[in-house]
């Protein structure tokens, strides 16, 4: 008799956790009827292209417009670049370095920009012309005469102009150290130094 009792009790028990868990259910779906603004939509999370996180593409077409109403902003145009430069687009990033080369032909930092774009596109011609041109304004940039060394050295098999560079680097008196240092190595492999 007290198995049947206890049974009766765990059955009583079982349904009324039933009937309680059944109630919550219809009082939630009631609430959130008459309250729709509680829905929350699911909305898959963005993420920027690789090397643009902290500028979302909102970002890039304000710049954009910006560009359209204002072509002479050489700050924009820069900006700009260096977004798709972040974004390693080469061929983007030359548009506007471009654009903001006709406008200031002797700003070395867009000269800078457009020789990586070049180096990236294998377009060591190009490449080599820019980082001269950077030269010529500034005969003690040490990271043209670097970038030059590398270009003639690994891209255009031309040792001895490579080796005029990375010389030029490592005589600077005021440059880079870490660069020397690469410069040194480079000027051993071609048994220079």
């Amino acid at each position: 008799m007290a198995t049947s009792v206890n049974l009766a009790g765990r059955k009583l028990l079982l349904a009324g956790v039933f009937l309680c868990l059944a109630a919550m259910f219809a009082t939630s779906v009631a609430y959130r009827v008459n309250h729709p603004e509680l829905v929350k939509q699911f909305r898959p999370k963005q993420t920027a292209p690789q090397g643009m996180q902290g500028m979302g593409m909102g970002a890039i077409r304000d710049m954009m417009a910006k560009a359209e109403a204002e072509p002479e902003n050489v700050d924009n145009l820069m900006s700009l670049s260096n977004a798709f430069l972040m974004m390693q687009a080469w061929d983007r990033a030359l548009v506007f370095l471009d654009k903001a080369r006709v406008l200031e032909p002797d700003n070395v930092v867009i000269l800078q920009s457009m020789g990586i774009c070049y180096f990236r596109k294998q377009q060591y011609e190009h490449a080599v012309e820019t980082y001269e041109r950077i030269l010529e304004l500034e005969s003690g940039n040490a990271l043209a005469h670097y970038n030059l060394g590398v270009v003639f050295k690994h891209f255009l098999n031309d040792p001895e102009s490579a080796a005029t560079h990375f010389r030029a680097v490592v005589d600077l008196p005021h440059g880079d150290e870490e660069m020397k240092k690469q410069a040194r190595g480079e000027l051993k492999e071609l048994g220079k130094l």
